[in-house]
């Protein structure tokens, strides 16, 4: 699957969240997606005091795993409401924890062409 594939499967999953800013996340090794996150917010009592509590979509696409990820690719998605790529570019939480699952790579979705950025963990 090329990295396009996995854009288009990470917009798929961020179609779930109910968050104001839908993100998706795909994980894969071997060049086969092994998970799947999207981001949502959290509705407990002991958030409410946050002004947009959430779960990022990343974190949920490890927590959703059932393998190890050691050597993965992430791949991250979000859009603007008009249907465009839009910035995806992980927080620096969402980075240590990628790191700390053993991602090795990052593809983001940006908003200037050719619509995605890389970074290496």
């Amino acid at each position: 699957m090329l990295t396009k594939g996995f854009f288009q499967l990470a917009r798929s999953a961020s179609m779930n969240s109910n968050h104001r800013y839908k993100v998706g996340c795909v994980i894969a090794l071997h060049g086969k997606p092994v998970t799947v996150g999207f981001n949502m917010c959290k509705s407990h009592p002991q958030y409410t005091s946050c002004e947009h509590p959430s779960i990022h979509a990343e974190v949920k696409a490890i927590i959703n795993a059932r393998c190890s990820l050691q050597g993965g690719i992430a791949y991250v998605y979000r859009e603007t409401r008009n249907g465009k790529p839009a910035l995806a570019k992980p927080c620096d939480l969402c980075y240590s924890i990628l790191q700390e699952a053993g991602i090795k790579t990052v593809y983001y979705s940006t908003s200037e062409y050719p619509y995605w950025s890389v970074e290496k963990l």
